[in-house]
C-alpha cells in the first residue's frame, strides 16, 4: 500500500470514528431534498462535506463518473459508497482485481441492497440491526469490540441501521478484523484481498451530511 493509500485510509477511518469538525465548519445546506449518498448532495443523507473534509485534510480525492470496467484503469484508493446503482458483475470483477494487484478499497453497503454482485466478489452480506425499523429512521451505536488503532479514543459511533451477517464469508478470511460492531454483530471490517485490503462498511449513515455536521 502506497503512502497516498495510506493516507486516505487513516484520514476515511479518523472521519468516521471522530466525526470530525472539520466539516462544520463548511456545513452543507439542506437545501435538495437528494437522498443519495453521493459526494455531489448537499442535502443530509448526501456525502458532500465527507469530500470536503478530505479536502480540507488535504488528501488528494476526485470524483469518478465512468463505470469501473477495468482494474488498469483504477489507481490507488478506491471509495465505493451506497451507489444508486449496483455494480455490475463487470464492475465488481473489475474492482476486485485493483484490490488483488494492491489497491485499497473502501466500499459501503447501499441503502437497501442486500445482495448483488459486489456483495458476492467481496463476500458479504448485510442485515437489518435488531431493533431497527427504517420506517421510524431508527439506528444503532456502534462500539470496538477490541482494541484497534483506527478507533483508538472513540468508544461509541451512531448512526448503524445494518450489519453484516457472520456467515459473510469475508469474515471468515484470514486476517479479517471487526473494527466496529453492534450486538456482536459487525458493523465495519477490514481484511485482506490479495496483495490490497477491503474496508467495509454496513451502512452509509454515520458518514453523511447530517451525522458528520
Amino acid at each position: 500500500m502506497g503512502r497516498r493509500d495510506t493516507l486516505l485510509l487513516a484520514a476515511l477511518l479518523v472521519i468516521l470514528v471522530l466525526l470530525s469538525a472539520l466539516a462544520g465548519s463548511r456545513r452543507a445546506a439542506d437545501d435538495s431534498g437528494d437522498p443519495r449518498a453521493s459526494t455531489w448532495i448537499r442535502s443530509e443523507g448526501g456525502l458532500a462535506a465527507l469530500y470536503w473534509t478530505l479536502q480540507e485534510l488535504r488528501i488528494p480525492v476526485a470524483r469518478r463518473t465512468e463505470p469501473l470496467l477495468h482494474a488498469d484503469s483504477l489507481r490507488g484508493a478506491l471509495a465505493v459508497v451506497s451507489p444508486w446503482s449496483p455494480l455490475t458483475e463487470e464492475e465488481a470483477g473489475a474492482v476486485a482485481e485493483h484490490v488483488r494487484r494492491g489497491g485499497t478499497l473502501l466500499f459501503v453497503s447501499g441503502a437497501y441492497d442486500f445482495g448483488g454482485a459486489a456483495y458476492d466478489t467481496l463476500g458479504l452480506r448485510p442485515v437489518w440491526l435488531r431493533g431497527v425499523s427504517p420506517l421510524r429512521g431508527d439506528d444503532r451505536a456502534a462500539a470496538p469490540p477490541v482494541p484497534h488503532r483506527w478507533t483508538e479514543g472513540r468508544a461509541r459511533v451512531a448512526g448503524f441501521r445494518r450489519a453484516f451477517a457472520d456467515t459473510s464469508g469475508a469474515l471468515r478470511r484470514p486476517g479479517a478484523q471487526t473494527l466496529l460492531a453492534v450486538d456482536s454483530l459487525p458493523v465495519a471490517v477490514t481484511y485482506p484481498l490479495g496483495r490490497g485490503r477491503v474496508i467495509a462498511l454496513a451502512d452509509a449513515r454515520p458518514l453523511t451530511n447530517l451525522r458528520l455536521r
